[in-house]
């Protein structure tokens, strides 16, 4: 379900950016345009590593918000990573 997703996803950010996650939903809400956020992530297979989050909020509904975007790997430097 969409809630299951929702909660192994939110479950791996990495405790310090889990506010800094929060905040960037709320602006996505608050202001109705495109928010990024980055932040660190648990992989099952690969450990800690760096996320960014890229979206905005198209739909505020009495059971759940629609968000629309993408979310990449990132290296250190800020870019995606090698292929």
């Amino acid at each position: 379900s969409a809630q299951d997703c929702w909660n192994f996803w939110f479950s791996r950010i990495e405790e310090e950016d889990v506010q800094h996650v929060k905040d960037a939903f709320a602006e996505m809400a608050r202001t109705s345009g495109v928010v990024q956020v980055e932040y660190f992530w648990r992989h099952e297979q690969e450990g800690r590593i760096r996320l960014r989050l890229t979206g905005l909020q198209v739909e505020d509904g009495s059971a759940c918000r629609k968000i629309k975007g993408y979310c990449r790997r990132i290296d250190e430097s800020g870019t995606l990573p090698a292929p």
